[in-house]
């Protein structure tokens, strides 16, 4: 299964702003400061839709994968250790970090910030899969 990463409002905010900037620029607004403000908006929303493109979370049997960008992780389902909200202080934030320890000899030890837009269905797979880690969500 995979999860992609939410278009969240500021997303939107970028993207509006960009067609209207683009807007007023093709309807004769082309000052030197206007079009390098409307250049700006439109890179901005324009990575901000690559990281909805580029940016998920692949569920399969064995392992979690992340994808961001073109750098991928994978981490086997036995070396979840915890599962739980980013940020403590504020339970009601969609992100979730995933934490992970792998042993000695090739050992590793790091967490994916996880910001999916299916939430409860991504915590339901994790769930299903990473039964010995313990989960505060």
């Amino acid at each position: 299964m995979r999860f992609r990463t939410k278009f969240a409002a500021l997303d939107w905010c970028w993207v509006g702003s960009a067609c209207l900037l683009a807007v007023l620029w093709f309807s004769g607004l082309r000052s030197g400061m206007a079009s390098l403000l409307a250049l700006c908006f439109v890179s901005m929303a324009v990575q901000r839709a690559l990281f909805q493109a580029f940016i998920y979370w692949e569920v399969n049997p064995s392992h979690l994968r992340e994808r961001r960008l073109w750098n991928t992780k994978e981490i086997p389902w036995k070396d979840v250790v915890h599962i739980g909200c980013w940020h403590l202080n504020e339970p009601s934030s969609d992100y979730l970090e995933i934490d992970y320890a792998r042993p000695a000899p090739l050992s590793d030890r790091g967490s994916v910030i996880a910001n999916p837009e299916d939430r409860s269905g991504f915590l339901a797979a994790l769930h299903r899969f990473a039964t010995q880690a313990n989960v505060d969500v």
